[in-house]
């Protein structure tokens, strides 16, 4: 859920070994009785994509996030390389 998307991008800011990441099919943008629609975790997920010097992967499909925001990501991802799918 939406707090756990959280608790991953704290984790990953700054990593320099993961090269691949796949949170799809997690509801990352689920809260608890308030349904789909809440973006604070895949915002910090994008904030913490810049500093991950070996990412080359990303996988995000299958958790609801808009087009307004996987544009976001997308420009993240482009100018590293970094393969996005969402």
């Amino acid at each position: 859920y939406e707090e756990g998307a959280q608790a991953i991008a704290e984790a990953l800011n700054g990593n320099k070994i993961m090269t691949e990441l796949n949170i799809s099919s997690n509801a990352i943008t689920y809260v608890s009785g308030k349904g789909h629609g809440h973006m604070s975790g895949v915002i910090a997920i994008s904030n913490a994509i810049p500093t991950m010097r070996a990412l080359v992967s990303i996988d995000l499909s299958l958790n609801a996030i808009p087009e307004s925001q996987s544009s976001r990501i997308k420009a993240l991802c482009e100018p590293k390389g970094i393969s996005l799918k969402v």
